[in-house]
């Protein structure tokens, strides 16, 4: 049986079930949205885990400005065919690849 995993503050997402060609479960499920939107902005929601969404968000913005700067350009095919020929450690590959995108 599948269930949904445990949090720390034991908040539990509302479940509606809704039928939209028969036009049920309409309103239960504006009133589940009006009241989770409700609990999340009343909720204590410390800083420490603010501070980690927000670190989360600019690492997977590095993450893809890294890539989309290493891939650019006309010679991206070039630089990763180089560096699967060799026999390089990933974080030598990748401080190579930092270094030709410059």
């Amino acid at each position: 049986m599948l269930s949904l995993s445990g949090r720390l503050d034991e908040w539990q997402p509302l479940i509606v079930k809704t039928v939209a060609i028969d036009n049920k479960g309409i309103d239960e499920l504006a009133t589940a949205i009006a009241r989770t939107r409700e609990a999340q902005q009343t909720a204590d929601v410390g800083s420490e885990r603010k501070r980690a969404i927000a670190r989360w968000r600019i690492l997977e913005l590095l993450r893809e400005r890294l890539v989309a700067d290493t891939l650019s350009g006309d010679s991206a095919a070039e630089k990763l065919d180089r560096l699967a020929g060799g026999r390089r450690q990933q974080n030598s590959a990748i401080r190579i690849l930092r270094w030709m995108s410059y």
